[in-house]
């Protein structure tokens, strides 16, 4: 009998990624119309096969097109465009971060998390499950600090 493994790998990224190895041989190649979720996608997938070529290609681009840095001069544009707005999208930031050793997205996801108006997003916290325990900590450990923060300024 031959053993069954069920992946998790999306049928989407894992075709990204051939497309990648067998360039010009697939239908429908969208290689140069890739959002971040699909640059996300390659990542991981790249980063699962031990293709490190690839996954350090997919890296680059979401740090130059999409997924800013504390040291990028575009920080605030992209907190307001790809992170202020979808926790989920901050949540998947962290776990790529944490699966494909990339903690360099790591800090705006973990403030926007921290700062996000989760008054108007009913539901939208049950996102943070997703998070081992030390992470969602972390976020409520940066609500506290920016709390003191706001009020220690407040009563000078």
């Amino acid at each position: 009998m031959v053993p069954f493994f069920k992946l998790n790998d999306l049928v989407k990224d894992f075709a990204h990624v051939l497309d990648f190895i067998y360039p010009d041989s697939l239908p429908d190649s969208r290689r140069a119309e890739l959002n971040m979720f699909d640059l996300m996608g390659i990542a991981e997938i790249a980063d699962k096969y031990l293709i490190l070529d690839l996954k350090g290609w997919a890296v680059e681009r979401l740090q130059e097109l999409h997924l800013a840095v504390v040291q990028d001069e575009w920080v605030g544009y992209t907190l307001e465009r790809n992170y202020a707005s979808d926790p989920e999208t901050c949540v998947r930031i962290i776990s790529l971060s944490r699966r494909c050793n990339t903690p360099q997205f790591l800090p705006l996801a973990f403030y926007a998390l921290a700062t996000m108006d989760w008054d108007g997003k009913p539901g939208a916290a049950a996102c943070l499950d997703l998070l081992p325990s030390e992470d969602r900590v972390r976020i409520q450990e940066g609500q506290r600090a920016l709390t003191k923060l706001v009020l220690d300024e407040a009563w000078e």
